[in-house]
């Protein structure tokens, strides 16, 4: 994108903010679509925020392959919104990719054939996702840069359901992430990438190192603004003495947060990855259809039941399998 449409677009988006009481009382009230149900919604931004060794890379590497895939997230969370994903992943080699994405290939029945060349080993899945990866030098910081990555979404990719970028330190190394100050200019620029471009934002991010006895947001590192920042965002934690367990509390600015959800990972080897998946305090998506059934509540009162806006619920229940 040059700089006279960059400039443009920016106008436009700065008009766009601009409502008047008419307009936002009149209309039909349209609530949320989702990416991927009660996980991520259509188009949000926001963060992933984990201590250190907390599984948020391969489960980054799931949320990219099931966007992409149109398969459930984790193995029990519905995509709604499948498209074309970009990871940039500035501490990830190509040969750690590889091994990470062949293992949640495998795990959704796509890694497809393999075959042991003089080069080494080469996977040709029977499906290939529209997945990208950027693992080059990056300062997200920099204008330059910014240009760079808007050029790549809009001319390379084209039409994003979802970007990933992992991790902030290494995508913006000239920004003090405890200066707001610095902050708040590279949050506005992704935003702002995640409306023009219309896709989905995940920046990943790390926690703070001690014991914090306050809200999940509030333990993100660095300046608060990272928290007040978010549309959606999703903590993730491993519980004390659980070695293989991580637990995911969900936020959401626009429906209420939902229950936390208990993932056991069972990472075996290069070709296999098994997710089990439980939500303590409250029923998973399958179990509240199952319910919804049973109560014969009619189309409107399931999609409010499932919280799900009609323009996905068909394509929810055809995932499921249910006709009304």
């Amino acid at each position: 994108m040059h700089n006279q449409e960059r400039e443009a677009a920016r106008e436009q988006a700065l008009l766009d903010g601009l409502y008047s009481l008419e307009d936002v009382m009149t209309g039909e009230f349209q609530p949320p679509e989702w990416l991927v149900h009660n996980m991520w919604q259509k188009g949000a931004y926001g963060l992933v925020s984990a201590p250190p060794k907390s599984f948020k890379s391969i489960l980054m590497m799931d949320l990219a392959v099931s966007v992409a895939s149109n398969t459930p997230f984790l193995g029990a969370f519905t995509t709604l919104s499948d498209g074309p994903v970009l990871v940039v992943a500035r501490e990830d080699t190509i040969e750690s990719l590889k091994t990470r994405v062949s293992k949640v290939l495998a795990s959704r029945g796509l890694l497809g054939k393999i075959r042991h060349t003089d080069a080494g080993i080469i996977f040709e899945p029977e499906r290939r996702p529209p997945i990208w990866f950027y693992t080059g030098p990056l300062d997200l910081g920099r204008e330059k840069d910014q240009m760079f990555m808007e050029r790549v979404l809009s001319q390379e990719i084209g039409d994003p359901a979802l970007v990933i970028f992992d991790p902030w330190y290494r995508l913006f190394p000239t920004v003090n992430f405890n200066e707001a100050r610095e902050v708040q200019p590279a949050l506005d620029w992704l935003s702002w990438l995640a409306r023009s471009q219309d896709t989905a934002l995940v920046l990943v991010h790390h926690t703070k190192k001690a014991k914090d006895d306050g809200r999940d947001g509030a333990k993100t590192l660095g300046t608060i603004i990272f928290w007040g920042w978010v549309e959606n965002a999703l903590y993730i934690k491993r519980p004390d003495g659980r070695v293989d367990n991580v637990e995911i509390a969900r936020d959401f600015r626009s429906v209420n947060s939902s229950s936390l959800v208990e993932a056991h990972l069972r990472l075996g080897s290069t070709f296999s990855l098994d997710y089990e998946v439980k939500v303590p305090k409250g029923p998973a998506s399958e179990r509240q259809l199952g319910m919804g059934m049973r109560k014969n509540l009619n189309r409107e009162e399931l999609g409010y039941y499932l919280n799900i806006p009609d323009t996905q619920l068909d394509r929810f229940l055809e995932t499921h399998g249910v006709t009304l």
